[in-house]
């Protein structure tokens, strides 16, 4: 979006109720627009947010045109998008101590890095040490740090705040915060980092909430922006982050040049786990792509098994991948054993779901080569078990449509897949309709 921002859309901000779409525009314009917008309606957006009661602004309502085309096999790649904009190595999963004789800025700082490695093993708890922080930030006198150094690091505490939110799901907060943060950013020092950091934040919400033309956009000036500081490495990050949303676009060629070229800018000694995701991602997008051959050889020469031998359930989503492609690539005995062997596995973990989804290409592999009884009593099985876990009523009723079709022998192989990223989606949209139209 280009158009500027008017009187009018600021005036919706006093609103009762709040079209989101509108404030969507005007955090990206202030992120991304002209210098005359952002210096005529920074202050007075952050002042009407912050006089806004906190029910006013609505929750995203997801539209039904989204059509993404890699699924759960790129659902581990997602996690590297959280990543600080500085140098990093892996990631650790361990909450930093905190450090009680922290004050001002330092303060602020670690309670954003409490916060940032919280993100995985407690969500609630990154929350609520992002609003710790913010309200540490809040409270700094610019006398003693300087207004320039204080605006940026309240710009990029709340939008760390609203990271936080968008990892719980939280998507009207999260929105209010990154309108926070555009402002407060408008009276900093304009540092490119901290705005690539901004927008790449910014781009995982609009992810989340299913904007993904929007989140391509605002990437690829993210890497502009590295490019042009000199850092190959978070250039190929946002490039390789670009090519997931493009996949879920339905852009599958794109994504795999995107992601052909971002890999060769990464840096494994500045964030191995990123290299690894991002692999993993890359060889999944050549199997939707169909090139099997290609995918075959990524994989056995990316290192994966080996990365993943310590973390049991990433190994059965690289067993599930080299399953896909064995057989895409006809050797259909041994696709059998490793799609059985990695259902049983899912199953061991408590991952009762993803086994399911395993057992639906293993049912299209069975009809595939005519062995409709036992694909008949997959299907069943399959059918009892997820609608044991109390699946989503059009889920089982996907489920139920393909086991009678399977009794009555007109399922395909097709078909089998059809229902499989159906229920794919459906974790995503819950809104969806399942039509038998494979």
């Amino acid at each position: 979006m280009t158009h500027h921002i008017t009187d009018e859309q600021l005036a919706q901000l006093d609103a009762p109720r709040l079209d989101p779409q509108a404030l969507r525009h005007m955090v990206r314009h202030l992120l991304t627009g002209c210098a005359n917008c952002r210096a005529r309606y920074g202050a007075e957006l952050c002042y009407r947010l912050e006089r806004r009661p906190d029910d006013a602004v609505p929750e995203r309502i997801v539209p039904v045109d989204y059509e993404p085309a890699i699924d759960a096999a790129l659902e581990g790649a997602l996690s590297f998008l959280h990543r600080n904009s500085e140098p990093s190595v892996a990631v650790s999963t361990e909450k930093p101590e905190e450090k009680a004789d922290l004050t001002g800025a330092a303060r602020v700082e670690d309670l954003l890095a409490r916060s940032f490695a919280a993100r995985y093993s407690d969500p609630n708890e990154m929350v609520f040490l992002a609003t710790l922080a913010q309200v540490a930030a809040s409270n700094l006198d610019p006398s003693d740090l300087g207004p320039v150094e204080t605006a940026d690091l309240r710009a990029r505490s709340w939008a760390e705040l609203g990271n936080a939110y968008r990892v719980n799901d939280d998507f009207r907060p999260a929105l209010e915060s990154f309108g926070r943060a555009a402002t407060f950013r408008e009276a900093g020092s304009g540092d490119p980092g901290l705005r690539a950091r901004l927008l790449e934040l910014y781009a995982s919400y609009l992810n989340a909430t299913r904007y993904f033309d929007e989140a391509c956009e605002i990437l690829g000036a993210v890497e502009q922006i590295y490019r042009s500081a000199g850092d190959k490495h978070l250039a190929g990050r946002a490039l390789v982050v670009r090519a997931i949303y493009e996949g879920y676009r339905g852009n599958l060629d794109l994504a795999r040049s995107l992601f052909e070229l971002g890999l060769g800018d990464l840096d494994p000694t500045r964030d191995p786990e990123l290299l690894l995701t991002s692999r993993q991602s890359y060889i999944a997008t050549l199997v939707g792509c169909g090139e099997y051959r290609r995918a075959h050889r990524e994989l056995f020469t990316s290192g994966l098994r080996h990365a993943f031998a310590s973390q049991p359930l990433h190994l059965l989503k690289v067993n599930w991948v080299e399953a896909e492609i064995l057989a895409g690539l006809g050797k259909r005995q041994r696709a059998e054993t490793v799609f059985g062997n990695t259902r049983q596995g899912f199953l061991a973990a408590g991952q009762t779901y993803k086994s399911g989804l395993v057992g639906l290409d293993l049912a299209a592999l069975y009809l595939e080569e005519g062995r409709e009884l036992e694909a008949a009593a997959l299907a069943q099985e399959i059918f009892e078990s997820l609608r044991s876990l109390g699946i989503a009523r059009e889920a089982e009723r996907a489920l139920d449509l393909f086991v009678r079709a399977c009794e009555r022998r007109v399922a395909s192989g097709l078909v089998a897949r059809h229902v499989r990223h159906f229920l794919e989606r459906l974790e995503r949209e819950p809104h969806l309709r399942f039509r038998l139209s494979a």
